[in-house]
């Protein structure tokens, strides 16, 4: 195996074997210089990975988390009893939740996930033996666990509820078309715990009205990203499909512009015991979905915390670094401000040449994106500002590269206080 840093190394060769399967550590590799690196990793056959990472003098402030929130298995103990007579997953996938995990963690390599069992087909036992297993894995400062559940109503979207602390009863969707999510943010809030509720959307249709009741209070981020952009009725993956369109109900453009603060982030939906893969599902060719999480450290309390302030972005499931902010603020701030001018900064280095960053303008008549051609540059950093009339406005970043992967960040809100 051969280990390049581009551009001008060090380079390493190492020796691995048949004994080495799963995934291998190196811990005697060491950089010393300050910037962003990418690693090139190549062996025989295989085709290379490029890999880019940013190395830094002294302890960020915050560090990028890579995780997956959006996960599918058995019972939480098994594969026996779900919602299938003969067990299995609402598919009748037979995978386990203690597998999953093993896999995101030590396969996957991510800091951090969660299981999002169906509501449906779970009772009090089955959430317990879940947050049994999350609890289980849970290894401060190397890999966070959350407990979280998808509920699922006639009629309604579907929603991740995901919690920071252990405890908390399921709030099941019955078959009912009167379980609406009104109700579902009733009973969260009335928790008063550290929770989330996260769209998951999966349909681009009038009918999944996703943004009817803005709920700003815990609804932080949504799922811009995962295997339900790939579905074959809308012509295999198409990434934008749940982003774009004012007049779009689904849409997050319709959602920005009727107010709502809402964060990004990606997910897998995975059914096969192996979430975190950067290629999910067999049946589509395309691509998992990652959140990526800015946080202090790797803990539940964390991960949480940056779940909740929106310092999050999301990609197709590949592992591309991206940092925007306004005025020196992390992006999905509200940033106030009593200028005319706003300061943007963009760093992005991805693990393919770069096609192109698009800066996506919001008012709440529509966007307006500016666009930057990034010349198959493996790293690019644009600065600049823009003029700010007072007018209620954000910013969000689209990372595009020539393989078609691309990362979203989180917009930044500005409000004037002139």
């Amino acid at each position: 195996m051969d280990i390049n840093v581009l551009p001008d190394g060090p380079d390493w060769t190492l020796s691995v074997t048949a004994a080495d399967s799963g995934r291998v550590v190196f811990d005697d590799m060491l950089l010393q210089t300050p910037g962003i690196h990418h690693i090139e990793v190549s062996a025989n056959l295989l085709e290379s990975v490029l890999v880019p990472i940013s190395v830094h003098m002294e302890q960020p402030e915050v560090t990028r988390y890579f995780g997956d929130s959006h996960f599918h298995t058995g019972t939480g103990t098994g594969n026996a009893g779900w919602r299938r007579r003969d067990g299995g997953d609402h598919r009748g996938n037979y995978s386990q939740a203690d597998f999953a995990y093993r896999y995101v963690r030590d396969v996957s390599g991510l800091d951090w996930a969660s299981a999002s069992e169906h509501e449906k087909g779970m009772n009090s036992a089955i959430w317990n033996a879940s947050q049994e297993v999350a609890d289980a894995f849970y290894e401060p400062n190397r890999f966070t666990t959350l407990y979280a559940y998808e509920w699922n109503a006639v009629n309604e979207p579907h929603r991740l509820v995901v919690h920071q602390n252990r405890g908390n009863p399921l709030h099941h969707g019955r078959d009912s078309a009167s379980d609406t999510f009104e109700e579902l943010i009733d009973v969260v809030a009335k928790l008063n715990q550290p929770s989330l509720i996260i769209p998951h959307i999966h349909a681009a249709n009038p009918l999944n009205p996703v943004w009817r009741t803005p709920a700003n209070h815990l609804q932080r981020v949504g799922e811009i990203y995962s295997t339900q952009n790939q579905k074959p009725i809308w012509g295999g993956d198409d990434p934008t499909i749940f982003e774009l369109g004012i007049d779009n109900v689904w849409s997050y453009h319709y959602a920005w512009s009727s107010g709502q603060i809402i964060g990004v982030i990606g997910s897998s939906d995975d059914h096969f015991g192996l979430p975190g893969r950067n290629s999910t599902a067999t049946w589509v060719a395309g691509t998992g979905g990652l959140a990526v999480v800015l946080a202090e450290e790797n803990t539940r309390e964390s991960i949480f915390d940056g779940l909740y302030e929106r310092h999050t972005y999301a990609t197709t499931g590949t592992r591309i670094l991206l940092d925007f902010s306004v005025d020196g603020q992390l992006m999905g701030s509200v940033v106030s401000t009593a200028s005319d001018r706003i300061d943007l900064s963009l760093q992005v280095a991805g693990t393919a040449p770069l096609s192109h960053i698009e800066i996506v303008r919001g008012r709440n008549s529509g966007v307006a994106t500016s666009t930057f051609d990034a010349q198959d540059a493996l790293a690019l950093s644009v600065d600049g500002s823009d003029d700010f009339d007072g007018d209620a406005t954000m910013y969000y970043v689209r990372v595009i590269q020539e393989n078609g992967e691309m990362a979203w960040s989180s917009p930044i809100w500005i409000e004037g206080q002139f």
